[in-house]
Protein backbone atom coordinates (compact mmCIF):
# COMPACT_ATOMS: atom_id res chain seq x y z
CA UNK A 1 0.00 0.00 0.00
CA UNK A 2 1.35 3.26 -0.88
CA UNK A 3 0.99 6.30 1.13
CA UNK A 4 1.02 9.92 1.40
CA UNK A 5 0.17 12.52 3.64
CA UNK A 6 0.09 16.49 4.08
CA UNK A 7 -0.97 18.86 6.54
CA UNK A 8 -2.13 22.55 7.13
CA UNK A 9 -1.91 24.46 10.41
CA UNK A 10 -3.06 27.68 11.97
CA UNK A 11 -3.30 28.36 15.35
CA UNK A 12 -5.97 26.79 16.14
CA UNK A 13 -6.77 24.29 13.84
CA UNK A 14 -4.73 21.36 12.32
CA UNK A 15 -5.39 19.77 8.75
CA UNK A 16 -4.19 16.47 7.67
CA UNK A 17 -4.54 14.94 4.17
CA UNK A 18 -3.87 11.66 3.23
CA UNK A 19 -4.31 9.16 0.20
CA UNK A 20 -3.64 5.66 -0.16
CA UNK A 21 -3.39 3.25 -3.02
CA UNK A 22 -3.21 -0.67 -2.66
CA UNK A 23 -0.38 -2.01 -4.96
CA UNK A 24 -1.74 -5.65 -4.60
CA UNK A 25 -4.73 -7.63 -2.87
CA UNK A 26 -4.53 -7.36 0.93
CA UNK A 27 -6.56 -9.64 3.44
CA UNK A 28 -6.55 -9.30 7.16
CA UNK A 29 -7.04 -5.94 9.54
CA UNK A 30 -5.40 -2.85 8.51
CA UNK A 31 -6.17 0.81 9.44
CA UNK A 32 -5.06 4.65 9.09
CA UNK A 33 -4.05 6.00 11.84
CA UNK A 34 -2.80 9.63 12.39
CA UNK A 35 -1.67 10.97 15.57
CA UNK A 36 -0.77 14.54 16.75
CA UNK A 37 1.73 14.18 19.33
CA UNK A 38 4.35 16.77 20.99
CA UNK A 39 7.88 16.90 22.61
CA UNK A 40 9.71 18.28 25.19
CA UNK A 41 7.47 18.45 27.37
CA UNK A 42 8.64 19.39 30.48
CA UNK A 43 7.03 17.70 33.92
CA UNK A 44 7.90 15.71 37.00
CA UNK A 45 7.91 11.94 36.83
CA UNK A 46 8.33 10.12 40.43
CA UNK A 47 10.93 7.53 38.89
CA UNK A 48 13.34 9.80 36.90
CA UNK A 49 16.74 10.10 37.84
CA UNK A 50 16.25 14.48 37.96
CA UNK A 51 13.11 16.58 37.49
CA UNK A 52 11.39 18.45 35.31
CA UNK A 53 11.54 14.94 33.11
CA UNK A 54 11.40 15.44 29.65
CA UNK A 55 8.62 13.67 27.89
CA UNK A 56 9.00 12.85 24.35
CA UNK A 57 6.30 11.62 21.64
CA UNK A 58 3.10 12.56 23.61
CA UNK A 59 0.28 11.59 21.89
CA UNK A 60 -2.22 14.80 22.16
CA UNK A 61 -5.28 13.68 19.81
CA UNK A 62 -5.43 10.61 16.92
CA UNK A 63 -8.48 9.64 14.47
CA UNK A 64 -10.99 7.81 15.05
CA UNK A 65 -10.12 5.55 17.79
CA UNK A 66 -6.91 4.93 19.29
CA UNK A 67 -6.42 2.15 16.10
CA UNK A 68 -7.05 4.65 13.40
CA UNK A 69 -9.75 3.97 10.80
CA UNK A 70 -10.35 0.39 9.92
CA UNK A 71 -9.96 -0.38 6.09
CA UNK A 72 -12.82 -2.38 4.42
CA UNK A 73 -11.90 -5.21 2.88
CA UNK A 74 -13.32 -2.99 -0.61
CA UNK A 75 -10.57 -0.97 0.58
CA UNK A 76 -8.31 -3.45 0.41
CA UNK A 77 -8.41 -4.61 -3.42
CA UNK A 78 -6.20 -3.75 -6.14
CA UNK A 79 -5.97 -0.21 -7.00
CA UNK A 80 -8.44 1.17 -4.43
CA UNK A 81 -7.54 4.41 -4.01
CA UNK A 82 -8.63 6.48 -0.69
CA UNK A 83 -8.37 10.46 -0.01
CA UNK A 84 -9.40 11.74 3.22
CA UNK A 85 -9.11 14.88 4.64
CA UNK A 86 -9.30 15.36 8.40
CA UNK A 87 -9.49 18.45 10.82
CA UNK A 88 -7.96 18.55 14.09
CA UNK A 89 -8.32 21.49 17.20
CA UNK A 90 -5.50 22.34 18.06
CA UNK A 91 -5.64 23.49 22.32
CA UNK A 92 -3.13 26.34 23.05
CA UNK A 93 -1.37 24.46 25.84
CA UNK A 94 -0.07 21.96 23.52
Amino acid sequence: MALGVSSISDDNHLKIRYSTKVLQNLEGDYSVAIYIMEDMLLYTQSSAASNPFEHNYVIRTFNDDAFGTKLTSEDLTYGTEIEKELSFDVDQNW
